[in-house]
């Protein structure tokens, strides 16, 4: 695992990398690339961490009120088992904002009461 601050620009696992940025929320074009996240940046608690997933990691899946396993998640995105054993997620404080390149966490999610946007980008 890895942990880093907002600060940074970019950072990386294994052979993936993640792109970092904090912009005013007027300034960010929403995506629904599944590549990007976009979250409430007030929301977030630092340092970040990025590790690949457990058996036992639980969010709130975008959109939802309950949790759910990032397993139950994958096996019903259909991830291939050798592409789930590099599956990484990201954590603020103990919380997983975001099974990256799946769904980020429905308590981070953008809102119209959001002033800041923390982007992650997985290149």
């Amino acid at each position: 695992s890895v942990q880093f601050t907002t600060d940074v620009k970019q950072i990386a696992l294994g052979n993936c990398i993640l792109e970092v940025s904090i912009s005013p929320i007027d300034a960010v074009k929403i995506s629904n690339d599944s590549n990007m996240a976009f979250l409430d940046a007030d929301k977030i608690q630092e340092p970040l961490t990025w590790r690949y997933w457990q058996a036992g990691d639980r969010f709130y899946p975008l959109g939802m009120s309950t949790q759910k396993n990032v397993s139950d998640l994958l096996t019903d995105a259909k991830v291939p088992l050798h592409e789930k054993e590099q599956q990484g997620v990201l954590l603020s404080g103990d919380a997983i904002v975001w099974v990256i390149g799946q769904r980020v966490d429905n308590r981070y999610r953008i809102t119209a009461e959001t002033k800041k946007v923390l982007l992650l980008t997985r290149n």
